[in-house]
C-alpha cells in the first residue's frame, strides 16, 4: 500500500522491500512510525532517504518508540531543515504539508492537508494508508507537537538571497575602499 501511495503521489515507483522486511518483527513495525513518517515526509519533498538506515539509527525502544529529538537529529543529518513546534490542537489546519504530527504517546503520522470540508488528511505509516478525519477527532488525540520542514526550495532561495546580499555588501565595501585610495 505504501508503494502504491507513493507511486500515485510522486508518479514514480518506490522500492518498498525495506517495509516488507519489517513485518518479521511486528514490534518494530509498530514503533517505527516516527522514522517511517520522516521517510515519507522527505520523499514527498523529493528527498530520497534509506528507510532501513533511518530505522537502524533511531534506536527504537520497545516501550517508547522514537523520541522527537532523535527524529529531528535524523532529519537534519540527512539534509532536511527540521524543527519541532508546539501549537494548540485547534491550529492543526495551519500546519505546512508534509509535517510529522506526534499523535499521542508513541505514534506519528504525516500531515498532508486540511481539505475543503475542513477534514484533516494524513498518511499513517502503521496502517499504510491515507486517512481523512474530521478536525474535531484529530484535536482530541493530537497534543500540538509536530516536526515541520523548511521547504527545500525556500532554503535554496534563501541561500541565493544571502549570497546576493553578501556580494553586494562586499562589493560596496570594496568600492568604498577603492574610492578612498583613489583620492
Amino acid at each position: 500500500m505504501l508503494s502504491i501511495f507513493l507511486i500515485l503521489t510522486l508518479g514514480t515507483p518506490v522500492n518498498s522491500s525495506n517495509l516488507n522486511n519489517l513485518i518479521e518483527e511486528e514490534w518494530i513495525l509498530k514503533k517505527a512510525c516516527g522514522p517511517s513518517s520522516l521517510w515519507v515526509a522527505a520523499k514527498l519533498q523529493g528527498v530520497d532517504l534509506d528507510l532501513d538506515e533511518l530505522i537502524s539509527k533511531s534506536n527504537i525502544d520497545k516501550e517508547k518508540g522514537v523520541s522527537v529529538e532523535t527524529l529531528l537529529t535524523l532529519a537534519n543529518e540527512n539534509g532536511l531543515s527540521a524543527q519541532s513546534v508546539k501549537l494548540k490542537s485547534s491550529q492543526i489546519g495551519r500546519m505546512p504539508p508534509n509535517s510529522v504530527l506526534i499523535m499521542g504517546p508513541n505514534h506519528a503520522v504525516v500531515y498532508l492537508k486540511q481539505n475543503e470540508d475542513g477534514d484533516i488528511v494524513y498518511f499513517d505509516p502503521y496502517e499504510e494508508k491515507v486517512r481523512r478525519v474530521p478536525v474535531k477527532m484529530i484535536e482530541k488525540v493530537w497534543k500540538g507537537e509536530a516536526i515541520v520542514f523548511e521547504p527545500l526550495h525556500n532554503t535554496f532561495i534563501g541561500f541565493l538571497l544571502l549570497t546576493a546580499a553578501v556580494t553586494l555588501i562586499v562589493s560596496g565595501v570594496l568600492n568604498h575602499v577603492l574610492k578612498k585610495k583613489l583620492r
